[in-house]
């Protein structure tokens, strides 16, 4: 059991690392291109 921990843990901190990547990509240049407009999205044009 004492191992699932440990994958789950390392799961959580690999998609927090992922995620923040992804953040600061979209803050520095832009967007991100490879992810583009996806379902569900909300757009407003003025």
């Amino acid at each position: 059991m004492a191992e699932l921990g440990k994958v789950l843990i390392g799961f959580g901190v690999l998609l927090i690392v992922v995620g923040g990547v992804l953040v600061l990509s979209g803050t520095v240049g832009g967007k991100v291109p490879f992810i583009g407009r996806l379902p569900g999205d909300i757009h407003i044009q003025r």
